[in-house]
């Protein structure tokens, strides 16, 4: 999930919820 995603490294959650249909699995 993000959150799983935010645990490892914050900059890939943030790049991903500004590009979700980039990182949306």
């Amino acid at each position: 999930s993000s959150q799983s995603i935010f645990l490892f490294n914050p900059t890939i959650y943030l790049v991903a919820g500004n590009n979700k249909s980039t990182y949306h699995n």
